[in-house]
């Protein structure tokens, strides 16, 4: 985790480098024990359950536990003997405490020996997919942490033996409890942002944002509106953080507190450029974690939530001067890709492996057999993105680049976003012909015979009502992907279909401001059943 002082918002950048492991994995927990190092004289027993706990037989040594940018070493205590292998009486344990994983264990005696202190890996999965190997926890523990084995810490060849079932105490929770981990990552990420708005609201004064020099392009329109909408941003997210504590509290978990953040910024509009690197990295950040959410009613509300946070930073981007929606498919981000730029507002660590969720976990919900297939998923999206391809496609043949800039419906805005429409209408059409092409070679791949464009009406006369039926047809797409993705069982297929769902909400919030509608009108976007969507989009089908 990056501490160095808080940049401001030239900095604040979604893209910054991250650490080189990939987001952890969390796999199995099976008790290995260690009888010994090869090579090595060694009177130790020591035995890892899982990645919860470690016990040796011997006083004095450490275990080693991921960090968030590393490792720590954490001493071992006296402990009752338990399930372990040797039968002396002496038992010293170390028990991980929630988010930590132990990633190894140290041999204090031999030191004493002036051997130095030796490193044994645990062997389990959801401990070596923590590191790159005994040497990168070397060069990265910190050595405060490990008493005398400062400086002598070595690498060794550990025979493991014995296997059994995890006794670390901290059984692996079934079904929704099992997202505990991830909604406390999401509510941490939803603190900040709550905390953030609060702060900067606080902070300056209505006349001071929207005399922000970010906004000295815009006409009056988009002026006054940046502060109600900020304040509307702001509700939403502390919505969310109430929402998610309670989810939290009803899975029988414990929410985490907010933490204390420093968002350096000292002028509204590095207050409204840091706003916009926020959202994006939530809406990546739920882009990146929805794939790992098991139980269903879970995943449909943080759909429900990734879609709004999308909605938020399309306006941010706009009033930013930058393309709301800058890509065809939302990118996800890891766990610790959105820490490291969390981080640079937080005073303190965060661990990352706090929010991974432990050992073996069971069947995701939309994995189970129902009556709809991925094929039958695919092709209902089809049959909605050949519709908004179609319509795009259709309304910048019909009206020119002139025609759209001079709609009555933006009257009340100034040059700045009127002269961008043309061009915002065509990228939204490119993307969602793209989406056509995309869905259509997944049908393909799949074995599966992709649906075909039908014919329309789409029933405008008007650039204005163009641009109105524009927005009807991405809050549609919005609900229809938030409805339809918890039953999508490929993980690939799922992973592309949650990042349309965020692009369609990009466009919404779009065209929702060009008709003088809030972006975001509400805290969760609501999710549409298949029948729905199809009762509203058979509205503009006239043959099939």
């Amino acid at each position: 985790m990056n501490q160095d002082q808080p940049t401001t918002s030239g900095d604040v950048d979604g893209g910054r480098a991250v650490n080189r492991r990939t987001v952890l994995k969390v796999v199995g927990g099976t008790t290995l024990a260690l009888g010994g190092m090869s090579g090595v004289a060694s009177a130790h027993a020591a035995q890892f359950s899982g990645c919860g706990r470690v016990c040796t037989d011997t006083d004095g040594n450490f275990a080693v536990v991921a960090t968030g940018d590393g490792y720590e070493g954490r001493h071992l205590e006296a402990a009752s003997a338990g399930d372990v292998p040797w039968s002396h009486d002496n038992t010293y344990c170390y028990e991980a405490t929630d988010g930590e994983r132990i990633v190894g264990f140290i041999e204090e005696d031999e030191w004493n020996q002036g051997e130095g202190c030796t490193l044994c890996l645990n062997p389990n999965d959801c401990a070596t997919d923590h590191h790159d190997g005994a040497q990168d926890i070397i060069d990265n523990i910190d050595e405060s942490t490990i008493g005398v084995c400062e400086g002598v810490l070595t690498t060794g060849n550990c025979t493991v033996s014995g296997t059994g079932e995890p006794s670390d105490g901290k059984p692996d929770e079934p079904g929704r409890a099992g997202d505990v981990p991830l909604l406390n990552y999401a509510l941490a990420l939803e603190h900040l942002e709550q905390a953030f708005y609060e702060d900067g609201l606080g902070t300056f004064s209505d006349e001071e944002l929207m005399g922000a020099d970010a906004l000295s392009a815009f006409g009056e329109t988009v002026r006054m509106q940046v502060p109600a909408y900020l304040r509307t941003i702001g509700k939403h997210e502390a919505a969310h953080v109430t929402a998610i504590s309670e989810t939290i509290e009803a899975l029988g978990g414990t929410p985490v507190e907010p933490a204390e953040y420093d968002f350096g910024y000292e002028t509204p509009s590095e207050f409204l450029a840091t706003a916009q690197a926020l959202e994006d990295t939530g809406v990546a950040a739920y882009t990146g974690a929805a794939p790992r959410l098991v139980d269903n009613d879970v995943l449909s509300a943080a759909a429900s939530i990734q879609s709004v946070e999308a909605r938020h930073a399309a306006f941010l981007r706009l009033v930013n001067g930058e393309v709301p929606f800058p890509d065809v498919v939302e990118g996800a981000q890891s766990i610790e890709e959105v820490l490291d730029v969390a981080g640079q507002f937080l005073t303190s660590k965060v661990n990352a492996s706090q929010f991974e969720p432990r050992g073996d976990r069971p069947a995701f919900d939309r994995k189970s057999d129902d009556d709809t297939t991925d094929l039958d998923i695919l092709n209902y999206a089809l049959t909605l993105e050949h519709l908004e391809n179609a319509f795009y496609r259709e309304g910048v043949d019909q009206f020119s680049d002139d025609e759209l800039r001079e709609a009555d419906v933006l009257s009340v805005y100034g040059d700045e976003i009127r002269e961008r429409v043309p061009e915002y209408v065509q990228t939204v059409g490119d993307h969602e012909a793209a989406h056509v092409e995309a869905i259509t070679g997944t049908i393909e791949d799949l074995g599966g015979d992709p649906v075909g464009e039908a014919e329309y009406d789409f029933g405008y006369e008007t650039p204005s009502e163009f641009l109105e039926i524009a927005a009807v047809l991405e809050t549609m797409g919005v609900s229809a992907y938030a409805g339809a993705a918890p039953s999508v069982a490929n993980d690939d297929v799922f992973a592309a279909a949650v990042g349309i769902h965020a692009v369609e909400a990009r466009h919404s919030a779009y065209f929702n401001e060009l008709n003088e509608e809030s972006p975001f009108p509400d805290a969760f976007d609501e999710p549409l059943t298949i029948a729905d969507v199809q009762d509203i989009a058979g509205q503009f089908i006239v043959e099939e």
